[in-house]
């Protein structure tokens, strides 16, 4: 089997609020109240919004043999290059 390296780059996407938003400063007592980055409560923010939209269902029989499969296959992250 080939071996496959993960990238360890990440994606960006900005977001920008008004002066007057108070988003931000929600989402950074919130960070702060669980103990976590505002970067992760917008991750969960967004993955409880989006739901399953964009993703594939589970090929029927398929039986992964590790969690990256079974995201690989949901469509969830993208597949490893070969190395």
């Amino acid at each position: 089997l080939p071996h496959v390296q993960r990238s360890i780059a990440m994606q960006q996407i900005t977001i920008q609020f008004r002066d007057d938003d108070t988003l931000p400063d929600r989402v950074r007592k919130m960070a702060e109240l669980r103990q976590t980055s505002p970067q992760d409560i917008i991750e969960r923010a967004l993955c409880a919004y989006l739901g399953d939209f964009g993703l594939t269902p589970i090929p029927e029989g398929f039986r992964p043999k590790t969690i990256i499969e079974l995201a690989e296959a949901i469509g969830s992250i993208k597949p490893a290059k070969p190395t």
